[in-house]
């Protein structure tokens, strides 16, 4: 389930109580573009209304997902390297801190822009167009469907943007950052927000479509890796090992760690490094040894390490 926005004059929004006041902060969307853009496209924004101060994921005139930040004398940009294909779910996003803007694509981090800004007062939510106060209304609007748009106030990782690129649901994500979340399912107008700031979006011409949705799956928990205690070993005695924290957003009853070549990689690819079975817990410190990332590379030859949880319903994080 989705919001079908037509590209011309559809939209959902917003404009109360600012959401996130300045950076840092991590907005996210799912968009499927009816066709490859003909014009820029204005996915999902963060703006003010008085000013031209904004931050927004997007299309390029060519189709390359970008995100951009603004104030009234500066703008950054961050564009990804490949256009997205028509029809098809992507999942982007953007990173945004005060010297910063990133795009991330389905899970893959992109390029960076190091434009030192910092809106403020950004108190205007917008799915399919920018809100652009120069321009006195609402410009670039996207032809396509929008789900899970969602807010937080805070950086996310690179491998919590692989788990929501994968299906998770942006409540199981870094969920006490979480100030924003619209679902968009389309069964309700103004379309909720399910977060405690209950920012509900009018909807203005966007319809309902109840059987495209993007690819979320509501059961999987999140798995995050952490706490590193050394960034290289070697066979000397004393530096064979290092230490990481596993962290899940549920309990869980299982672990594996796996070599694998992205952070996007799933749990059926890469080599394994250790398994276990443990005490219910979200937390767990576990030590990895030289022997063992060597026997995983020879088996691979992948070079990130990647933890997956299962949960006490058997399900695993993506």
């Amino acid at each position: 389930m989705s919001r079908v926005h037509d590209g011309v004059d559809d939209y959902c929004e917003a404009a109360s109580s600012p959401i996130a006041g300045a950076p840092p902060f991590t907005i996210a969307v799912w968009y499927k573009p009816t066709t490859v853009p003909a014009g820029y496209d204005g996915v999902f924004c963060l703006s003010r209304s008085d000013a031209r101060h904004y931050a927004f994921v997007g299309l390029t005139d060519t189709g390359r997902p970008y995100a951009e930040i603004a104030t009234p004398t500066l703008v950054g940009t961050a564009i990804a390297a490949s256009a997205l294909p028509a029809a098809a779910w992507a999942h982007i996003a953007g990173t945004f801190a005060s010297g910063s803007s990133r795009i991330h694509v389905n899970g893959v981090a992109g390029p960076t822009d190091t434009t030192v800004l910092s809106p403020a007062g950004l108190n205007r939510t917008t799915t399919g167009a920018l809100w652009h106060a120069d321009a006195g209304g609402r410009v670039i609007f996207a032809p396509g469907r929008i789900g899970y748009a969602t807010v937080w106030d805070a950086i996310l990782t690179g491998q919590q943007l692989a788990d929501l690129a994968a299906g998770a649901a942006p409540d199981k994500v870094q969920a006490a950052n979480l100030v924003g979340y619209w679902k968009l399912l389309g069964a309700q107008s103004p379309e909720p927000d399910s977060t405690a700031a209950a920012r509900s979006l009018t909807v203005s011409g966007a319809t309902a479509d109840t059987t495209d949705d993007p690819p979320i799956d509501s059961t999987a928990p999140t798995t995050d890796l952490t706490g590193q205690t050394r960034t290289t070993i070697s066979r000397v005695p004393g530096w064979d090992a290092f230490d990481v924290t596993i962290t899940a957003n549920e309990p869980f009853v299982e672990y594996e760690l796996r070599r694998v070549a992205a952070a996007t990689s799933t749990r059926t690819e890469g080599s394994q490094i250790e398994t276990a079975v443990v005490s219910s817990t979200t937390s767990l410190v576990v030590t990895v040894t030289d022997d063992e990332l060597v026997a995983a590379l020879a088996a691979e030859g992948a070079n990130t390490v990647k933890a997956f949880t299962k949960d006490a319903a058997g399900n695993w994080s993506t």
